[in-house]
């Protein structure tokens, strides 16, 4: 905190700042944003349940693999949920769907060994 070369410095009045030497950054913005800025790994531990909530859209851009892993289940729920790219079902898993209409914009769809 004394060592002023780390200390950010284009934030706005009122806006809060967590910050690391290797410029690590968590910004309590203006207008109820909440940024988490990193060249490295954001990992969520919870002991129960992770959700997001938004009264918009919610988007995720990544230049790398998002993953996400759980022990029982990953539910999507929404009026229209919608894939463009590769889908693909490893062996050993399933892929199963229950839709009126089920829409898939993809140059690949594939169904590995062991699927169903």
């Amino acid at each position: 905190m004394e060592d002023r070369r780390w200390r950010i410095k284009d934030s706005k009045p009122g806006e809060v700042v967590i910050y690391t030497d290797e410029g690590d950054t968590i910004t309590l913005k203006r207008n109820n944003i909440i940024e988490v800025a990193t060249k490295g790994d954001v990992i969520v531990k919870a002991g129960r349940a992770v959700s997001v909530e938004a009264e918009a859209a919610v988007a995720v851009k990544a230049g790398t693999t998002v993953a996400i892993t759980a022990d029982a289940a990953i539910t999507l729920t929404a009026p229209t949920i919608l894939l463009n790219g590769n889908l693909s079902a490893s062996s050993g898993g399933s892929a199963v769907f229950n839709a009126g209409k089920f829409v898939v914009n993809a140059d690949v769809v594939s169904l590995n060994e062991g699927c169903e």
